[in-house]
């Protein structure tokens, strides 16, 4: 599973790079009426291209395209999820592929033939096979976490990470490699990727522990009975309460609900990202090619943060200054989001690239907020409600990515007309929002106790916001 991990990351980062060149100069050609982008070249170079009018058209793309890719994700989640559970992971990975396939391919056709650039959102349509990316980390999760014991599943996922960070350093170097020669090849390159993990997915050996298919077939084989389908519909609504009961215990308790609405934040402040080469390419006049290197700076950098800098802090927090483990974790969280928000606002100050650099690098160095607020906001609930929390804040991620995409489009386009500080106003926004999001986290509350000693992770310490519910009511 890690093979197809690496595999698809590579492909997928490497077409980042020129899918944005390639909009650019069809929509440039689109513009001006030309039929060979040779003449845009000879009229004055690239820089035609860089006119509000076309990179407003490229923004909205990829703006939009990244809203409908959200949405199959988070309508099917769960229906595949279920699939997953009871057919396998398996066949659930394959039509995730598979869909996912259909739908850069659609993309490429429509860029061969210089369709109209719009109808690369209904490449989205392909993505209801399997649930798009969506479902397919989802899936990935499991697989990882059914393919080793619990004391190794840790590593497990650090190896997956750390496969993807590999990735995501070196496959824009590729890229740009590939784009001197050609701006097809390295989409090319990202397609046969995509076309190998697809084919590698149908051939991934079950990893479902063979009792939960038992139970699962026993399960379907005997789905026509009316007995079964009483105690299905009362088990549907057992699962339903109990979801219902958890989103009510999260809204009514504050701590609870700033730290999951922060996920929110920071997934809309990952996805606003997703602008930068774009954004570099037209406000410092840099080509796209060499932009992209800027993604190997970036991966780079989180590379030390993850493998180095994050474990060597939380280590000194939690060992040599002897902070109990939550009040580490409200504390490194807070402090991820403010390295987040820092870096937001030396992107909007930059005066160059880089400066650009250095803002993805705080960027970067408050990755570790993920795991600090997971770690965190699971001790702040009771056990039984740990399965619908993460599936909450899954939520959350998906939303955070649905709203970006247009508004930073949006932000973007509006910036391409202004000069000055608001030429940074597709970061201005995220840089808002995580300042809100810093001063929620600074009112998350913790009992007392734990400022003095961490304490066994028993029922009533897992569900510690219960006593201190007047406090959240005020």
């Amino acid at each position: 599973m890690l093979t197809i991990l690496g595999i698809d990351s590579l492909g997928w980062v490497m077409c980042l790079a020129p899918q944005t060149q390639l909009f650019e100069d069809i929509a440039c050609r689109k513009y001006y009426s030309l039929a060979n982008r040779v003449h845009v070249l000879d009229a004055g170079g690239k820089d035609l291209c860089k006119i509000p009018e076309v990179q407003d058209t490229v923004a909205q793309l990829f703006g939009w395209q990244a809203f409908f890719d959200g949405l199959p994700g988070l309508l099917l989640a769960m229906p595949y999820g279920v699939m997953a559970d009871k057919r396998g992971r398996q066949p659930v990975t394959f039509l995730s592929k598979l869909g996912m396939l259909l739908a850069m391919s659609w993309i490429l056709i429509v860029c061969w033939f210089e369709l109209p650039l719009r109808l690369t959102w209904l490449s989205s349509l392909f993505t209801i096979i399997g649930g798009g990316g969506t479902v397919a980390s989802a899936v990935l999760m499991m697989v990882l976490a059914d393919s080793t014991t619990e004391e190794n599943r840790s590593r497990i996922f650090f190896q997956g990470n750390a496969v993807l960070i590999f990735a995501e350093l070196i496959g824009p170097s590729l890229s740009t490699l590939m784009m001197q020669s050609n701006v097809w090849l390295p989409l090319i390159f990202a397609l046969a990727c995509t076309i190998l993990t697809t084919f590698l997915s149908a051939f991934l050996p079950e990893t479902l522990p063979p009792k939960a298919v038992d139970a699962a077939t026993d399960q379907i084989g005997d789905e026509y009975s009316p007995s079964l389908n009483k105690a299905s519909k009362k088990t549907l609504s057992a699962t339903w309460q109990h979801a219902s009961g958890t989103i009510s215990y999260i809204a009514s308790h504050r701590s609870v609900l700033f730290l999951v609405v922060s996920f929110l934040v920071i997934d809309f402040s990952r996805q606003s990202l997703a602008i930068l080469l774009q954004y570099v390419s037209t406000r410092y006049s840099v080509p796209i090619a060499k932009a992209n290197l800027l993604l190997s700076c970036k991966s780079f950098a989180q590379l030390i943060a993850s493998a180095v800098l994050l474990p060597i802090t939380d280590s000194f927090v939690l060992n040599t200054l002897r902070v109990p483990a939550k009040v580490k974790d409200l504390r490194l969280a807070r402090m991820s989001i403010s390295l987040v928000m820092v870096g937001f606002a030396v992107l909007v100050l930059a005066p160059s690239v880089w400066v650009v650099i250095v803002g993805l690098v705080f960027y970067t160095m408050g990755s570790g907020f993920g795991a600090f607020a997971r770690s965190l906001v699971s001790s702040l609930v009771e056990s039984r409600m740990i399965g619908t929390l993460f599936t909450t804040l899954c939520m959350m991620n998906t939303i955070g990515s649905l709203i970006a995409g247009p508004i930073v489009a949006g932000t973007f386009s509006w910036s391409l007309r202004l000069g000055g500080i608001l030429r940074g106003m597709p970061f201005i926004f995220p840089f808002v929002l995580c300042g809100l999001a810093t001063l929620a986290l600074m009112q998350v509350k913790l009992p007392s106790r734990l400022a003095i000693a961490d304490e066994p992770e028993d029922e009533e310490s897992r569900g510690l916001l219960r006593s201190e519910g007047p406090r959240d009511g005020d």
